[in-house]
């Protein structure tokens, strides 16, 4: 079995240092004043740091990442309990464009663009609300999203649309990175490509990143501590080089013994 995260005298597991750019502290998330679909779960991110969150449909992963970025209430749930800490900071109450602001930055799973505006409207945009410098070496990074200028954000390809998202999030100089589903519906190739730039990211700009992902292969490849949820609790923990290849981390993502695990 894979060890499980450090747990407080009350069973809650921890998630708290001084590096610390993220916390997540007992955080329960309630949908239609009855649905608990994350049960007190904890986590943290580190400067600099890829973490990944994994875990069968329905888990609650989204739910968690669109707690973290303030849009649980968008959605007809609100947080019930626990905190969100950000820079040290308690900004669990804070709307997402104050969060926003202060550095927490988010590319959702959808609703990620606006496709009746052409890609050079979005860098405009983007142009609006940062400074020149700053657009100009998240550009760098994405130099297809010069070429597509023209073109409606709406007609690109799947790896286009996920580069142009990214890239009006990094606009907005973030501290972490909130990514749900990277690869959802791309190929491979694609995959690597935007895995790749993710490490560049983090290289470049030292942005931590809480990544959600299906593709349990490609998100070990990059993270460096992974987080298990099932049933909307943190079932394991550990780093990801321990994780790669193990039979039980695929047991636990395809819904088996989870009640063991979760014990």
């Amino acid at each position: 079995m894979i060890d499980a995260s450090d747990q407080s005298k009350d069973g809650m597991t921890t998630a708290a240092s001084a590096r610390d750019v993220l916390a997540v502290n007992g955080l329960e998330v309630v949908y239609n004043r009855a649905v608990r679909a994350v049960n007190g779960i904890s986590i943290s991110v580190q400067a600099g740091e890829i973490v990944a969150l994994l875990g069968p449909n329905g888990a609650g992963k989204t739910t968690t990442l669109r707690a973290i970025g303030g849009f649980a209430s968008h959605e007809n749930a609100r947080i019930a309990a626990g905190t969100v800490v950000f820079n040290g900071r308690d900004v669990t109450r804070l709307r997402p464009e104050r969060r926003a602001r202060l550095g927490i930055g988010i590319v959702p799973e959808s609703g990620k663009i606006f496709e009746r505006l052409s890609v050079g409207e979005h860098i405009s945009a983007m142009s609006s609300w940062s400074d020149r410098q700053t657009v100009e070496q998240v550009l760098s990074m994405f130099p297809r999203l010069r070429e597509r200028s023209a073109k409606l954000a709406g007609l690109l390809s799947g790896g286009e649309r996920q580069m142009l998202a990214i890239a009006m999030t990094l606009s907005l100089r973030p501290s972490v990175l909130l990514i749900d589903e990277l690869s959802l519906g791309l190929g491979p190739k694609v995959v690597d490509e935007l895995l790749e730039k993710l490490l560049q990211i983090r290289a470049s700009q030292q942005v931590a990143v809480l990544l959600v992902e299906q593709n349990v292969d490609k998100a070990l490849e990059v993270a460096d501590r992974c987080y298990m949820i099932a049933g909307g609790q943190i079932v394991t923990t550990a780093p990801a080089a321990e994780l790669r290849g193990r039979p039980d981390v695929w047991s636990l993502l395809l819904g088996q013994d989870i009640g063991h695990h979760a014990q």
